[in-house]
């Protein structure tokens, strides 16, 4: 179960956010089965408070300013902007309570929902401000991700499935297993109702020569680290030297035969 309480202790007096994690506590103590994730603001205090509880664990934290936030006072008539979260006294963290006997539910895999996590983190970052200088540095160490996960998305080079410009075997993505298993499926699971990984491997090559790219390419482009402001020019970039590329080809290959 995933769950993001609504942040009204300081509005209704009923302090959704206290009443919740209490509420996850006794289930975590007295059910068998139970595992639940809150994504929510709190103290050092309070995060230390709750971490006494045996069951309980901060999965990840974040630091001032890298997360986007809707501000509680959105929804109550307050200003209506948004921005990335910063306040003073608490943090945004991700719990997670967890029953000792989890019952029928699947074991957590430690190493897999760490890298997910690292891929998520960076998704969600400015893609031009993604590196390893001061103060995204800092960002990312706050989190508690070994660093061993950034690194590695940070420093892979392009998978060869990826590569749309070249022949590759079509891979197949649309079985229930494979659909968890294929190259890039993490970063897939941070878009609702898209896959662009998943439609860049199994795009045809023939088409991608034609200059013509799936509808999710510039969402592929973001993946790859080009700002949003430039997906739109990098996309017509890349169409047009693929056209005459295979504009090209063909000419070379018609001057052979006629020679």
């Amino acid at each position: 179960m995933y769950e993001n309480p609504l942040f009204d202790g300081n509005l209704t007096n009923c302090d959704t956010i206290n009443t919740t994690l209490y509420k996850a506590a006794m289930a975590a103590n007295h059910t068998n089965g139970f595992c639940a994730v809150f994504f929510l603001p709190l103290t050092d205090a309070k995060i230390n408070e709750r971490c006494r509880h045996p069951q309980a664990k901060v999965i990840m934290k974040f630091s001032n300013n890298s997360v986007s936030f809707i501000p509680d006072g959105h929804w109550y008539g307050g200003n209506k902007h948004a921005g990335c979260y910063n306040e003073k006294n608490t943090h945004l963290i991700l719990i997670m309570y967890e029953s000792t006997n989890i019952g029928n539910l699947k074991p957590i895999d430690q190493h897999t929902l760490e890298s997910k996590l690292a891929v998520w983190y960076l998704h969600i970052q400015h893609q031009n401000e993604i590196t390893y200088s001061h103060p995204r540095k800092y960002q990312i160490h706050a989190t508690g991700i070994p660093i061993k996960h950034f690194h590695a998305i940070l420093t892979k080079t392009m998978s060869t499935e990826w590569k749309f410009w070249e022949r590759t075997h079509i891979h197949n993505t649309t079985s229930e297993i494979s659909r968890e298993q294929y190259i890039g499926s993490a970063h897939d699971s941070t878009f609702l109702n898209k896959s662009p990984i998943k439609d860049i491997i199994q795009w045809d090559r023939k088409i991608a020569h034609m200059g013509y790219l799936p509808d999710t390419f510039k969402d592929f482009l973001n993946i790859m680290g080009i700002p949003k402001a430039k997906t739109t020019q990098t996309e017509n970039n890349i169409c047009t030297i693929m056209r005459k590329h295979t504009y090209q080809m063909f000419k070379s290959t018609g001057d052979n035969a006629n020679c």
